[in-house]
């Protein structure tokens, strides 16, 4: 099924229990096949074991594309920003922005440099209008810098760890106030 970016399907897991079904963000733009990126943890509920336990040709059951966080075209700049796995639905965003010829750029969190996920995607599709920023060597994106770079009636779109979309939250409320 045709999808934009910023879209995720469900996926039916058949856990211990009974079936669970996870949300997968969509990676890139609209394609003849799905793509998903599923980060590993040991610690979790046992979905993503799951997956990375899945042979290639192995069927799975998944909803139709949904997109709850849906690009608005219109706006005079965007600024993106994803924390680690959080990259998965940005990736496409900035791909599809980038094509649309928009003013854009992309800010992007990981612990490590290993943990960077489609840097050359991004590289390819925005060049120096990517900034990677790494916590074990001390980065820490700065919110209210990012917001502050923002033109006037430009739009954020955030993904990752609660802690990062929070501290986006509080400075664009601050701003409101």
């Amino acid at each position: 099924s045709p999808w934009t970016p910023g879209a995720h399907i469900d996926v039916s897991l058949p856990l211990k229990g009974g079936a669970q079904v996870r949300s997968y963000s969509l990676v890139g733009e609209a394609a003849s096949a799905y793509r998903i990126a599923v980060k590993r943890e040991d610690e979790g509920r046992g979905g993503s074991r799951f997956m990375h336990s899945l042979a290639a040709g192995a069927k799975l059951f998944v909803s139709e594309p949904k997109n709850a966080f849906a690009l608005d075209y219109t706006r005079p700049a965007y600024l993106l920003v994803a924390g680690g796995i959080g990259v998965t639905p940005i990736i496409g965003q900035a791909q599809a922005l980038a094509r649309h010829g928009a003013n854009l750029r992309v800010a992007l969190a990981a612990r490590s440099r290993a943990d960077i996920l489609f840097h050359a995607d991004f590289s390819r599709a925005l060049g120096e209008r990517v900034e990677c920023v790494v916590s074990n060597e001390g980065g820490r994106i700065d919110p209210e810098r990012a917001i502050a770079g923002l033109d006037e009636g430009g739009e954020l779109y955030i993904c990752g760890p609660l802690p990062l979309v929070d501290a986006f939250r509080r400075v664009v409320e601050a701003k409101a106030a």
